[in-house]
């Protein structure tokens, strides 16, 4: 039976581990480089579209709700597809740490344009409409779909991690 203990690697263990991935690393083709490359770039394009798809769909719910049920919605789903995306971008291997800051950085800068020009297109159309309904502030709309969109980046990346 094995003790508690024996599971840990060694330091040698350790060592001879990072030199077999830092081996294959080097050893791979141009072919597979390139196939790594436009895995990232997929993955960056679904978080951007996914957003926009996200952001359009969410029209009916601004033009009909308002105060707390509308942001506990936009809570709820930025916190979904922010989860979603933090799996796939975590899925990808070997991604550097400046593509995680990339990513990181452009989706939830995406998701911030979309929701303000989407909530001031809900906006217009609740004018043109002619639906009384709570105005709404674009960058707060914005803002609370993206930190609740980074919520699951910042939890795994800063505070699981540790």
């Amino acid at each position: 039976m094995k003790k508690p203990d024996d599971s840990i690697w060694n330091k040698k263990e350790i060592d001879k581990a990072a030199r077999i991935i830092s081996r294959a690393k080097e050893k791979k083709t141009k072919t597979i480089k390139f196939l790594d490359s436009i895995v990232y770039w997929i993955v960056l394009v679904i978080g951007v579209i996914g957003n926009l798809i996200i952001s359009i769909t969410l029209i009916p719910i601004l033009l009909t709700l308002n105060s707390i049920a509308l942001y506990f919605i936009i809570i709820i789903i930025g916190l979904s597809f922010g989860l979603l995306f933090e799996i796939l971008v975590r899925d990808i291997e070997n991604i550097e740490k400046k593509h995680h800051l990339i990513i990181s950085t452009i989706i939830p800068l995406f998701a911030i344009i979309n929701f303000v020009v989407v909530t001031i297109i809900a906006g217009k159309l609740e004018i043109n409409f002619m639906i009384n309904n709570v105005k709404h502030m674009p960058f707060l709309v914005a803002l609370v779909y993206s930190l609740s969109f980074i919520v699951p980046y910042i939890v795994y990346h800063f505070i699981k991690k540790e």
